[in-house]
């Protein structure tokens, strides 16, 4: 329930360190996902806190899973059906999004559009604040490939998170 598997204070594994590093906007201040996590297992915290977390951290894989496709895009890393099925399990792309990585040839023009309405995507969630948005060039950050491996391999947990978000605010 809590996504302890995917969240550490100090974790070795850059896919965790990013999530566990990103920072949730809440009354003009910012706090990092592992620290929630922390004052939720002291039991300093509320029911509120722990739907609002649980909330968050589906917001924070969203918007790195966002931010790692524009980039695999940009860099030519990965091809765009290749991106659109390695994220099937996390989060669904608009359809007009998926259908423009169909094509079977991807010039400069057709990767642009789905990197901007990616993008969009991306900077609509303004309560997430990911640390390798300023990124220095000592951190290690994961790839698109590895990321969706990871997020992939703890489905499980992701999908209780998204489930007890949905039927709390239903």
């Amino acid at each position: 329930m809590l996504s302890v598997n995917i969240v550490a204070e100090n974790p070795d594994n850059p896919v965790l360190w990013e999530i566990s590093h990103a920072e949730v906007y809440t009354n003009s201040k910012t706090i990092k996902i592992y620290q929630i996590l922390q004052k939720i297992e002291k039991r300093e915290c509320d029911l509120e806190l722990i739907f609002w977390y649980q909330e968050s951290i589906f917001d924070v894989i969203t918007k790195l899973i966002y931010s790692k496709i524009i980039t695999a895009l940009q860099q030519g890393t990965s091809k765009p059906g290749e991106i659109v099925k390695s994220i099937q399990k996390c989060i669904e792309l608009p359809t007009d999004v998926t259908d423009s990585f169909t094509s079977q040839t991807y010039d400069t023009d057709e990767i642009n559009k789905p990197i901007k309405k990616i993008t969009d995507l991306r900077d609509s969630i303004t309560n997430i604040i990911l640390e390798t948005d300023n990124s220095t060039e000592n951190q290690n950050v994961s790839k698109f490939n590895e990321f969706t491996k990871y997020i992939n391999s703890n489905t499980y947990d992701l999908d209780c998170v998204l489930f007890r978000s949905l039927n709390f605010y239903a």
